[in-house]
Formats: C-alpha cells, sequence, structure tokens
C-alpha cells in the first residue's frame, strides 16, 4: 500500500504542473492578442489622423498663398457674376464674412479657443472622422487667420460671395464645426440605439 501511494502522488502533481502550464500559456496568448489589438488600433488611429492633418495643412498653406497674393495687389479685382461673386481684396479688422471684432482680444482668445477644443475633442473616447476632419479644419484655419492679425492686424479676404467677403480659412472654420457637430450627433444617436437595445 505505501508503494501504491508513492506512485499516485507523482502522478498528480505532474498533473496539476501540466494544468499550470496550460494557463499560463492561455494567459500568454490572451495577453499577445490584446496586445496585438492594441497596436492595430493605435496604427488605425493613426492613419485616419494622417489624413484629415494633410487635407487640413493642404488648405492651410493654400489659403496663406491666395493671401500673399491678395495683398500684393489689393487692386486687383476679377469676377465671375459682377459684383456678387469673383476675386476682391478687403482687410477684415473684424471674424468670419466681415463681422466686427476687436483685433486684440481675437489675437488673445483664438489659442484659448483652440485649446478648449482640443481639450473636448481629446475627452472624445472613440473620436468620429467627422469630429477629426473638423477639428483639423477649425485649427489650420483659426492659426491661418491668426498669422493675418499677428502680422497686419486684420484677416485677408478675397473670396467676394454675394454680401460678404472671405477666404478659405472662414470656410475651413464654419465646415470644421459642421462637421464636429455631425459626429457629436451621430454620436449620440448611436448611443442612444445601443442604450434601447439593451
Amino acid at each position: 500500500m505505501v508503494s501504491v501511494s508513492i506512485a499516485i502522488k507523482p502522478l498528480m502533481k505532474s498533473d496539476s504542473s501540466h494544468a499550470r502550464h496550460q494557463d499560463l500559456a492561455l494567459t500568454a496568448k490572451k495577453h499577445l492578442q490584446t496586445n496585438s489589438k492594441l497596436v492595430i488600433l493605435r496604427m488605425h488611429l493613426r492613419k485616419s489622423h494622417l489624413m484629415p492633418l494633410l487635407t487640413g495643412g493642404f488648405f492651410f498653406c493654400l489659403d496663406q498663398i491666395l493671401k500673399f497674393i491678395a495683398h500684393g495687389k489689393p487692386s486687383t479685382a476679377v469676377y465671375l457674376v459682377k459684383p456678387w461673386l469673383g476675386w476682391e481684396y478687403l482687410a477684415n479688422p473684424g471674424i468670419a464674412f466681415s463681422f466686427p471684432f476687436p483685433n486684440a482680444v481675437l489675437i488673445i482668445g483664438t489659442p484659448l479657443i483652440l485649446i478648449g477644443l482640443f481639450v473636448y475633442i481629446g475627452k472624445i473616447g472613440q473620436r468620429s472622422i467627422y469630429q477629426v476632419f473638423g477639428a483639423s479644419f477649425i485649427f489650420f484655419g483659426a492659426i491661418s487667420n491668426l498669422i493675418d492679425r499677428i502680422l497686419f492686424g486684420i484677416t485677408i479676404d478675397y473670396f467676394r460671395v454675394f454680401t460678404a467677403v472671405l477666404n478659405i480659412a472662414d470656410i475651413m472654420i464654419v465646415l470644421g464645426t459642421l462637421l464636429i457637430l455631425t459626429g457629436t450627433s451621430s454620436r449620440t444617436e448611436h448611443n442612444i440605439d445601443k442604450t434601447e437595445q439593451v
């Protein structure tokens, strides 16, 4: 009887150690899968953020080039439909669509608004592509107009559209705001649908 009990104990020990090895292997596998998913997610986020940044940067450069041309030849005016649609220089002391606003307040306020925007975007867990594009457009548009205000004390507008004269930066800011609102609205509707399903 003694010899039998001695023979059984090593078998029990080997079984328990084998089970531990299996548990460790499963844990390691799950850990690797989780890390792989995180890496793929980070790569996806980088790619999804790259296009909005490149697009915003392109329109920023285009806006600055057109402002340079307009500021160099302020008397030049070319209309597709006179006097409602065309190229027309305007030194705008206000904000978008020529609304009057103190320049000093705009120079100080613009960076604060941008900081608030990125704090808001940063708090959103899963950002939609609309929100990322919107934030990019607002950022580059606001920076482009801020450069004008710092250098010249005005913003340089050059597109005549009916009764307003504006620039690409103004369009980017308005479009960016609409995109963020659209993205926020779609996320809210999605969350409501998920809640109703639960």
